[in-house]
């Protein structure tokens, strides 16, 4: 119950008034709402937890290392408070000879857009180790079925082949960010023009497939929208403007690379940046070393990022 009393003076006596009120229904709406939010603040955990989970898979493990490579790569979700969104990238092995790259963008973030990039890599890779001379074919056919799971959704992917010994690189695009290529021979920066639809409900467009090669020295470079989208004083970061931050910094370590163009963008967006971002630095070494893949943590990454590791045991 609830009691409230109250003092009155009139003239030579105090009178004293109470209310008592029945508040049993209160209380217990009361508990039932703190109920109600600790039962969401736990359903939230579970789902960013195995959001958490499902992007983790989507990384390179740490001993996925390419004889004479030396390949950098990092994510960044735009919101520490998101931690999981629907940019994937990873490096599979086909063959002795030959190893896979996908990059992929889903749009939207949280546990729906992790699990169809989940999804739609495993069914990527999957077609690819089936058909790794022809990525064209693969996007084609993997439109359908990755589309299917969820129609509103855009999904951009860029899917490519690497044969270590040549250095000859098949690649293909659904609406994916164009890569760029630096030749370090000629100190030339290379747009390479692949060009397709990206996956969504209504089908539309065919692929092509750009062949080309990476010399000693030379690096290709991925990454998703959310580096040239980065918006600051001047507007878009920029095509033009992170191939320059790239071509000046290429024959730096991949993995110094991604660190500087972290610090641009975020410099440029006064760190304010609107989407995820993904970073990939492949750059081809003398043929007989040993090769590194190195995760490079952004500013802001999430403590779980840092050690993918633990979340794929």
């Amino acid at each position: 119950m609830d009691l409230a009393v109250s003092e009155v003076r009139l003239a030579d006596h105090v009178h004293f008034t109470g209310l008592i009120r029945d508040i049993t229904e209160r209380k217990q709406a009361e508990a039932a709402l703190r109920q109600a939010q600790r039962q969401a603040e736990e359903a939230y955990h579970r789902e960013k937890q195995i959001a958490q989970r499902f992007q983790s898979t989507l990384l390179p493990r740490e001993e996925e290392r390419v004889p004479g490579y030396a390949i950098a790569h990092s994510y960044r979700p735009a919101l520490v408070e998101a931690d999981v969104g629907g940019d994937f990238y990873n490096l599979i092995e086909i063959d002795p000879r030959r190893v896979g790259v996908v990059v992929g963008d889903v749009g939207g973030k949280g546990l729906d857009a992790a699990v169809l990039a989940a999804q739609a890599q495993h069914t990527l890779m999957a077609l690819l180790l089936q058909d790794p001379q022809h990525p064209e074919r693969v996007l084609a056919e993997a439109r359908r079925p990755i589309t299917a799971l969820d129609p509103d959704r855009i999904l951009t992917v860029f899917l490519g082949v690497l044969e270590r010994d040549t250095g000859r690189l098949r690649c293909a695009s659904a609406g994916h960010e164009q890569p760029l290529l630096w030749h370090a021979a000629e100190r030339r920066m290379e747009v390479l023009p692949l060009d397709g639809p990206a996956f969504f409900g209504i089908p539309a467009g065919t692929y092509s497939r750009i062949d080309t090669r990476l010399e000693e020295g030379d690096l290709l470079f991925l990454y998703t929208d959310g580096l040239p989208d980065a918006c600051g004083d001047d507007g878009l970061l920029g095509l033009e403007r992170v191939s320059d931050l790239v071509a000046r910094n290429a024959d730096r370590p991949p993995e110094v690379l991604l660190s500087v163009l972290y610090d641009s963008v975020i410099a440029y967006s006064y760190n304010r940046l609107r989407d995820d971002i993904v970073l990939m630095a492949i750059r081809r070494e003398r043929a007989r070393l040993e090769g590194h893949t190195v995760f490079v943590p952004a500013p802001g990454t999430p403590e779980w990022l840092e050690a993918p590791a633990a979340l794929k045991g």
